[in-house]
């Protein structure tokens, strides 16, 4: 049998869902300590390493394809990419906050990064990636069920 056993393109696919769901919750973590200058500082970290989790699965999955894929495939491939490097990206946010917040200047963060939106944009952007990766995965999923 060529490509990925179905079983394993489930599992893949349940993976990428799941980092989409954790990155939703880290967006909210974020703009909560951009808006409020306050982290909860347990769930961040519990939310970093379900994503660091999440994309070393996704990467010894992604390192057993075949050589030659098919082209659903592929999509599953380039969006566990996407995955994991905003996996990578959230994760450095999150870290960066934390240790704003450990050491007590987050309410300077917030302020500075109002006056310096990029970080901002990022996190749109990162977002706008991750919604993108849902959709996909909506797509191909119930095209392969319809």
């Amino acid at each position: 049998m060529s490509g990925l056993e179905p079983l394993a393109a489930m599992g893949f696919a349940c993976s990428v869902l799941r980092l989409v769901e954790a990155g939703g919750k880290i967006f909210n973590i974020a703009q909560t300590a951009y808006q409020q200058g306050t982290i909860d500082r347990k769930t961040a970290k519990e939310y970093t390493s379900i994503l660091f989790q999440l994309s070393n699965e996704m990467l010894s999955k992604s390192a057993t394809a075949p050589a030659k894929p098919a082209h659903c495939e592929v999509e599953l491939l380039k969006t566990a990419k996407t995955c994991r490097d905003v996996s990578r990206d959230l994760s450095e946010d999150l870290t960066y906050l934390d240790s704003l917040a450990s050491k007590g200047e987050l309410l300077a963060a917030v302020k500075l990064a109002a006056k310096v939106s990029w970080r901002q944009r990022r996190l749109k952007r990162l977002e706008q990636n991750l919604k993108d990766v849902e959709s996909r995965m909506q797509k191909l999923i119930l095209g392969r069920v319809l």
